[in-house]
């Protein structure tokens, strides 16, 4: 299936011949939604079908932000999604990037490893997001690194229209990792304003209870840093 849109144009989806007509509660029944009383999500239940999204905005306009040349490509290929999102502008003089990229390397195919490089930029706020899956049919071996640095986010999450409180400058990294049932993040490292953590989490699911264990520092904690100050 291919689904294409560009700026004031119409959207078109274009179907394998042959194929049955479905509803949506048939396909959410097969991807193991509520329909089907499912509690987990199984890739291998997804429709077989390859489906195609682009679509594309020359330039997008508010208060203090300007971008231009956004362009979405989204697929779907052996029931594993692949995403590129790419764009720039400025917010209030300063330059923004938006590159996300996301999808299997090399072969095609549910062995595939899947990478994710992501990278998200305005003035000083910087966010970065690199690693992969490397049995991403079954979503396990997850590995993801990623670091934020903001000196103020505040005003960029209010000028994209989300309700945010007075927030500290903040540096942030670490490495996400998913092994079966126990999610980690390792080398952690959080600067909010004065304060300061560092240490390793881990959070255990496959128990009756979960478990969830915690090694981690500090050199300083102020109480101003980790509450938020109402916003105005």
């Amino acid at each position: 299936a291919l689904l294409q849109r560009q700026q004031r144009g119409d959207a078109t989806l274009e179907k394998p011949s042959g194929e049955p007509e479905r509803t949506v509660e048939e396909v959410l029944s097969k991807a193991g939604g509520e329909s089907s009383g499912g509690t987990a999500f199984d890739p291998n239940q997804l429709p077989a079908l390859d489906a195609e999204l682009q679509y594309s905005i020359a330039e997008l306009q508010g208060p203090d932000l300007a971008l231009r040349d956004l362009n979405l490509n989204a697929a779907l290929h052996d029931r594993l999604p692949r995403l590129a999102l790419t764009g720039g502008g400025q917010y209030k003089g300063n330059p923004v990037v938006l590159n996300l990229q996301a999808g299997a390397e090399g072969e095609q195919g549910p062995n595939a490893t899947y990478v994710i490089d992501a990278r998200i930029e305005a003035g000083q706020t910087r966010i970065t997001a690199v690693g992969g899956i490397s049995q991403p049919d079954q979503l396990q071996g997850l590995e993801v690194r990623f670091e934020l640095t903001s000196p103020d986010a505040t005003e960029l999450l209010r000028a994209l229209g989300i309700e945010a409180p007075t927030l500290p400058s903040i540096q942030a990294a670490g490495k996400v990792i998913r092994n079966n049932q126990v999610w980690e993040l390792n080398d952690a490292s959080v600067q909010m304003g004065e304060s300061n953590l560092a240490g390793r989490l881990s959070v255990d699911l496959s128990r009756s209870r979960p478990l969830i264990s915690a090694d981690l520092q500090s050199d300083r904690l102020r109480m101003q840093d980790l509450k938020a100050a109402p916003s105005e």
